[in-house]
């Protein structure tokens, strides 16, 4: 567990995914859904180890190198993505995985808000931390629920573990929690709980099932508690529309009465962005100009 916690927390929505301020529900998603092919992926050095010398040329050559081909390599690599795209599990096995939520520790970072919130149409929420340490507080859910930063580095994590122990805590959360150094732009902070233990399993409106992503996984969703939300953050390019949806989404529930809103706001100078107060009444739908 790390220390030096932050008091308060991000997490980025995109313009499409105002439900979260009907339901106040967060996703936690399994790792085969994130977007970064190495995520839960250890360092497997044997793997270099075991390449013959075609592979290895083929494997290290430059794009530029065109001459370079191992047809060993390409039927072996192709064989193994297919035959994990071809998995599929049951409902029953979804829901005994663990599924991860990714926070931050910045609200204020450009590339977080291009590529989280759509473009900076979206917004953010601010969380009071104590939500999610409290459940790795807890000694009765230690085995459950685990709350960290995540590290950044060069190299992947070597699975491999000095003992009982650590084979099945310490290795494996600490190749869930490293990523490579390209996003530690993120300050990423990270819980995961088993995903049976979820509030609700998104139902698809279009049809009597249930909702899946695009790797084909279910959408589980845990409740927050509202005294835990502080802020709603807006995007700078946040439509009319989406203003509007915010305002009806918050107004008259007496729950929320706490909750600041702030209005993204690019700097005239610099590459920044300002956050500005803004209250509920400023996000009602404009009136009509009389003709």
């Amino acid at each position: 567990m790390s220390i030096n916690r932050p008091q308060h927390l991000y997490k980025y929505f995109s313009k499409d995914n105002f439900d979260f301020l009907s339901h106040f529900m967060l996703r936690y998603t399994p790792h085969e859904s994130f977007n970064d092919p190495f995520e839960n992926a250890p360092s497997e050095p044997e793997k270099v180890d075991c390449l013959g010398k075609d592979k290895a040329i083929a494997l290290h050559a430059a794009m530029r190198d065109v001459s370079t081909y191992s047809k060993d390599l390409v039927d072996e690599t192709l064989a193994n993505k297919f035959q994990k795209d071809a998995i599929v599990l049951t409902f029953q096995d979804y829901q005994e995985r663990l599924g991860t939520v990714c926070l931050s520790e910045t609200h204020d970072n450009l590339l977080m808000w291009a590529h989280y919130a759509s473009e900076h149409r979206g917004f953010a929420i601010e969380f009071d931390s104590t939500y999610f340490f409290e459940f790795a507080d807890d000694p009765l859910k230690t085995s459950l629920f685990n709350v960290d930063r995540v590290s950044y580095r060069e190299m992947r994590v070597a699975d491999r573990p000095d003992n009982h122990w650590d084979y099945y805590h310490g290795t494996p959360h600490e190749i869930a929690t490293t990523k490579s150094t390209h996003w530690s732009h993120e300050q990423e902070w990270r819980m995961q709980r088993p995903l049976n233990n979820a509030d609700r399993v998104a139902k698809d409106d279009r049809n009597e099932g249930y909702k899946r992503d695009a790797s084909n996984h279910l959408i589980h969703l845990f409740s927050v508690p509202k005294q835990y939300i502080l802020k709603v953050i807006i995007g700078a390019r946040a439509s009319r529309e989406n203003l509007d949806l915010i305002g009806s989404k918050l107004a008259g529930d007496d729950d929320l009465a706490h909750v600041k809103l702030k209005l993204s706001v690019p700097d005239p100078v610099n590459f920044c962005l300002r956050f500005v107060n803004i209250r509920i009444s400023d996000l009602s739908p404009q009136q009509e100009p009389p003709p």
